[in-house]
This record gives C-alpha cells, structure tokens and sequence, in this order.
C-alpha cells in the first residue's frame, strides 16, 4: 500500500487561545491569554511585530491581581519580568459617581511610572475568574 495511505491525517493546529484582555495601544496592543498549566501569558506587539511575552503564575511569583474600589469596580492584572511591572487595569463606568470607563498599560520601573497608556477603545477582562487563586498586590502597584 502506498505510505500516504497508510499515514494518520495531519492534525489541525491548536486555535490560539481566547484573549483574557486586549488593550489597543495605537499601532501597538497587549494581550493577556492563558497558558500551559493554568499560567496567564502576556503578550506585547507593536507594529505586528512580536515584542515582549512573560509566562505570569502564582507558583512563579510573578503575577499578581488587584480588585479595587473606586468610582466602580477595577481590576487589575500585574506581570513581574525582572525590575520591570507590567499593570493592565479596566475599570467600568459608573452612572452614579459620574465616571467614564478607564482601561490600559502601565509600566513600572521599580515603583517609577515610566509608561501610561490607555487602551483605545475601553477594554475589559473577559474573564475575571482567572484572578481567583493569585496573590492580591498592594496599594503602592494600583494602576488607579
């Protein structure tokens, strides 16, 4: 028999996983997607072109979430990478406190602010199921 025949199909690739969070930056976006073993990847692009991905995991101690109150509720994902912070937040609109939704990127060097971009348009997480089971971050790493 021919080998062609006798081969197992070809499997179909494995669809990219569901973002978490997507924040369109102006040419540029990061995403947040899960990974292996319940690990949260986050992803920048700029210009289509992959730049930074950090694997973030409560077991790795690089990742953490904050469930903060003010006009509304914000939540917050932080991805650790070195000396280096990487706060995506979303927080909705309130009708009652007046406020407009608020979401996007910021860097931390240290404690330093160093990038403070808004997502454009507003973005959500998809998921906030994904914060159970994180360490809860501190004040000083609010993106508020």
């Amino acid at each position: 028999m021919p080998a062609a025949i006798l081969a197992a199909p070809a499997a179909a690739p494995s669809p990219a996983p569901a973002p978490i969070f997507t924040c369109r930056l102006g040419a540029a976006s990061a995403t947040v997607t899960r990974g292996a073993g319940g690990a949260l990847v986050y992803r920048y692009v700029e210009r289509g072109r992959p730049g930074l991905t950090i694997t973030g995991s409560a077991v790795r101690g690089n990742l953490f979430q904050r469930i903060g109150s003010y006009a509304a509720t914000e939540y917050q994902l932080r991805f650790a990478n070195g000396g280096y912070s990487y706060v995506l937040y979303s927080m909705a609109s309130s009708a009652r406190a007046g406020s407009s939704p608020v979401s996007g990127l910021v860097v931390l060097r240290g404690m330093k602010r160093i990038v403070d971009r808004p997502c454009r348009p507003f973005a959500a997480f998809a998921n906030t199921g994904v914060f159970a089971g994180l360490p809860e971050d501190g004040e000083a790493y609010s993106a508020m």
